[in-house]
Parts: C-alpha cells; structure tokens; sequence
C-alpha cells in the first residue's frame, strides 16, 4: 500500500467519523441504542487513533530506514573518494620521480601499498629504458 492509498484510507474514515457524531434524528427498530451506539462510535475512534499511530510509527521506520541507506552511501562515497586521492597521489608521486630520473620510464603496472622497485631496480612504477640497437 503506498501514500495515496493511505491518505485516501484515512481521509475515507475522518469522514466516517464526522458522520457518525452527526446526531442522528430518526431511529429505527433495527438500529442499536444509544448506549450501543456511543460504545461502537468509541470503539471506532479508538481503532481511528491505532490506525493513525500506525501509519506514524511505519512512516518513522522509513524515515530511518532511508537515513541508514544515506549514511551507508556517504560512507561508500568517502571510501572511494580516498581510495582515488590515494591512487592520484600515487601516480602524481611516480610521475614526478620518472621525471626526475630521465633513464627510467612509467611502468604502468602499479600495485598500490607496494614499496621499493618494480622491473629493473627503478622506483615504484618507473623500470629502466631499454636500450636501442643502432
């Protein structure tokens, strides 16, 4: 059941309400006594109030429900934004060290936490040019 059809549900049984605490001028056989009548139209009210209280506490669980998703995507969010400045920095460090040492070139195989050299004893990310035969 989504929000109209609960609006719809409760704006049907307001309704119902004002309806039923109308006095009623013409009574029948058929229709119980007043005493009857005031005991089923507070039983209805109290069973009008449960639904309310309901719909309160359901419409607080989503709210919630949908506060956790948030956080947990922030949480997401923020893991991959410093797992991206981490490999930034990482590529921005190894570019620059490849800079400075003009016999060593970029090595695009990085193993992010890796330390020391990779392919020829050059930093990190950097191997050492080949030689070419002339």
């Amino acid at each position: 059941m989504d929000i109209e059809d609960d609006t719809t549900v409760f704006a049907t049984l307001k309704s119902f309400k004002s309806f039923i605490s109308l006095p009623d001028t013409s009574r029948n056989q058929g229709e119980p006594s007043p005493v009857q009548s005031d005991v089923l139209q507070k039983q209805y009210l109290q069973r009008l109030e449960l639904l309310e209280a309901a719909e309160k506490v359901q419409s607080k669980t989503q709210l919630i429900q949908m506060d956790q998703e948030k956080r947990q995507m922030e949480i997401s969010h923020k893991r991959a934004r410093i797992e991206l400045e981490k490999n930034a920095t990482l590529s921005a460090r190894d570019f620059e060290v490849c800079n400075t040492h003009p016999h060593l070139e970029v090595s695009h195989t990085h193993t992010p936490g890796g330390s020391g050299s990779v392919e020829g004893g050059g930093p990190r990310g950097c191997r050492r040019r080949r030689a070419t035969g002339m």
